[in-house]
């Protein structure tokens, strides 16, 4: 009996080992990217790639790690992850990946295709700095640029920004010493630190409305170049590198005309032009009158019927416009702006004013009368807003001619007591 005890615990022991070791290997063949290295974070179940051990020259990132059948969620690359490597030519990041850590591929010196995640909000410091990069989009997600990403690419000429308004920071010389011609920063950036461009050949820089700070050093370079400055940021930097034929476009009364002047530079106004009316005759056409912009080459109409998107209408080049094609029972809004040719043969778009068609009134006291009774908050009256008149009290305004009254053919009440 005690023999059979003894067999049979053997047995028992033999199967646990035989299924432990069958389990490992389970676990072993369910493990997935062993070419990296990785950090695992059992808490929030997310991993942190902190290097590579591979020789591939084609790197994919993975968006999950799995180890022992647990799945993990890769988060970041960690600092200096692929630091040096000179093997790997191109890197797909997979979605998920929110930041790229400083010096995660800095002298990866033949990596020349990256594609970065939607994911992504962060690349930290010296990043890509001394990367074989041709072409680079920065994903709408992207918040952050740090100190020298990209620093030494020279062979990135072509760099693509996100439209959504999400990055707010480029640090110093993040781009310095690439081969960009052409910048156009995204609408929302705010600080764009020191010499962020400097020691690219840029023929034309696109600074947006939304940048309130721009540091010292910005370019270098002495070709002929564009500066468009659409807002009113304050400017850190010197007239070095503007280039002696440099035409520079921004807001007068602005510390861009300053500069601009300071450094002997071409300065061209981009102002909404002012005093942007339209109304509408009732031959059904629609005068447009505006004050001119200086230098202003050209202006360029768009119009919208019923609430519909903005159509281009025109590109005149003096201050009067008449519109033929409108038809009385619509609301017609317009949008201008003064448009120049660049030194580049390239157009520059100014500030747009916007006004909406409004019927003609002769007599000042009948329109105040029928503004009070028909205004939407605009202080202008459409012929639409005109038609919706069924009752108008107009007693006491001084009124003596109601030369209009003929648009408001739905008018059923009338009161005009005590007028001339």
């Amino acid at each position: 009996m005690r023999k059979t005890l003894k067999i049979t615990g053997i047995i028992s022991v033999f199967l646990l080992l035989l299924i432990l070791i069958s389990l490992q290997f389970v676990w072993a063949d369910d493990d997935t990217n062993t070419e990296f290295t990785y950090q695992l974070n059992g808490v929030d179940g997310t991993a942190v790639i902190t290097g590579y051990e591979a020789t591939a020259v084609d790197v994919t990132i993975p968006s999950q790690i799995i180890v022992r059948q647990v799945s993990y969620k890769v988060k970041a690359i960690e600092e200096s992850a692929f630091l040096g490597n000179t093997a790997i030519r191109s890197v797909t990041i997979e979605d998920g990946t929110k930041i790229i850590g400083r010096n995660a591929f800095l002298g990866c010196s033949n990596l020349q295709n990256v594609e970065l995640p939607d994911s992504l909000t962060r690349i930290e410091m010296e990043a890509f700095k001394g990367c074989a990069i041709q072409s680079i989009k920065i994903p709408d997600s992207v918040e952050y640029i740090g100190y020298r990403a990209f620093q030494e690419c020279q062979q990135l000429s072509d760099l693509q920004f996100g439209e959504k308004g999400t990055l707010k920071y480029i640090g110093d010389d993040a781009f310095y010493n690439c081969n960009l011609e052409r910048v156009e920063l995204p609408e929302g950036l705010e600080q764009l630190e020191s010499g962020a461009f400097n020691a690219n050949p840029v023929r034309k820089l696109v600074i947006p409305e939304s940048l309130i700070l721009v540091g010292p050093q910005l370019l270098s370079n002495y070709d002929q170049k564009c500066v468009v400055i659409l807002g009113n940021p304050s400017l850190g930097f010197s007239d070095r590198g503007a280039g002696e034929n440099a035409e520079i476009y921004g807001l007068t009364g602005t510390d861009t005309e300053e500069w601009a002047y300071s450094g002997g530079y071409s300065f061209f106004p981009i102002n909404a032009p002012s005093n942007f009316s339209a109304i509408m005759h009732n031959d059904e056409t629609v005068t447009l009158k505006w004050d001119s912009v200086s230098s202003a080459a050209r202006y360029k109409i768009l119009r919208s019927i019923n609430e519909e998107e903005y159509q281009l209408l025109a590109e005149v080049s003096g201050t009067e416009y008449t519109d033929e094609d409108t038809v009385f029972d619509n609301t017609y809004k317009y949008s201008i702006c003064p448009v120049y040719t660049d030194c580049l043969n390239e157009t520059v778009e100014g500030k747009y004013a916007n006004t909406v068609a409004g019927v003609e009134i002769p007599d000042s006291a009948f329109y105040e009368s029928l503004l009070k009774t028909a205004d939407n908050g605009d202080g202008i009256l459409t012929s639409v807003e005109l038609a919706a008149i069924t009752s108008l009290n107009a007693e006491g305004y001084g009124i003596v001619d109601i030369e209009g009254i003929q648009y408001c053919y739905n008018l059923k009440n009338l009161n005009l007591a005590s007028n001339s």
